[in-house]
């Protein structure tokens, strides 16, 4: 009066455990206990990872005793390929994923525009925008006053030079050229041309001379007027026997009248 077997009983369909893979976390619900029947468990990835699309983000135990699909993988986002800048160079990591950083230079000559070094962020975005390099010139230069400049370009990249002079009469205060360098700057500063100071005079040698300019024209002048009424007399002869008689001359004080 027995029975052949052991009465029988229904136990719940169990899943594999499931583990919290890296750079993601893992949130299970256990309705019927745990890792099975009708249990979930849903995966979300760290910042900067994303989840395979080929897997689900939510999981659940079927009855069969298998879940529905493959336990889901973070891997880290990539930010897109950069490419060496013209004229020159750039040095990254084993690739362009979250967190790796690429550094930027440039060749001799040039200077780079932009950040010297870019990060790729979680949202898969370069921290700064990408530099390039452009060939180092620098400005234009002040021609002094009284002087001029003469360069060997135009735009005045580095490593060119610019030569000043100063105009007849003027002095050079400065470096006599300036040259271009690596930074965009130049040298040396900008030259001035000075006035060249007229050299002074001698006190005694401008008294002299102005005495002796002085003296010569009393004499000069003395001459001149005893020339001039001698002429006059001459045209008065007192043993002419002309009935006309010559006007008298009019003699005024003052140098007019006897010329």
């Amino acid at each position: 009066a027995e029975w052949s077997e052991e009465i029988p009983h229904c136990e719940v369909v169990l899943c594999s455990e499931l583990y919290e893979p890296g750079k993601s976390s893992m949130a299970c619900s256990h309705p019927l206990g745990s890792f099975s029947y009708l249990s979930t468990c849903t995966f979300t990835c760290e910042e900067g990872y994303e989840r395979l699309a080929s897997s689900s983000a939510t999981l659940q135990c079927g009855a069969s005793g298998q879940w529905n699909d493959s336990q889901p993988q973070c891997i880290a986002v990539s930010c897109p390929t950069l490419q060496q800048p013209q004229d020159g160079a750039i040095s990254c990591g084993e690739d362009f994923t979250f967190g790796s950083s690429c550094n930027f230079n440039c060749s001799e000559g040039y200077l780079l525009k932009g950040a010297i070094t870019v990060t790729c962020t979680s949202a898969a975005e370069w921290s700064e925008e990408i530099p390039h390099c452009e060939a180092v010139q620098c400005p234009s230069p002040v021609v002094p006053l009284g002087g001029q400049v003469s360069c060997e370009a135009p735009s005045h990249p580095w490593g060119s030079v610019c030569n000043f002079s100063c105009d007849e009469g003027y002095d050079h205060q400065g470096a006599p050229n300036m040259q271009c360098s690596r930074s965009g700057e130049w040298s040396a500063e900008t030259p001035t041309c000075t006035a060249t100071p007229e050299p002074p005079l001698n006190p005694t040698i401008l008294g002299l001379a102005a005495g002796g300019a002085v003296s010569l024209s009393g004499l000069s002048l003395a001459a001149w007027l005893l020339k001039r009424i001698r002429q006059k007399a001459n045209k008065f002869d007192l043993n002419s026997t002309s009935d006309i008689e010559e006007p008298l001359q009019t003699y005024r004080n003052s140098i007019d009248s006897l010329i």
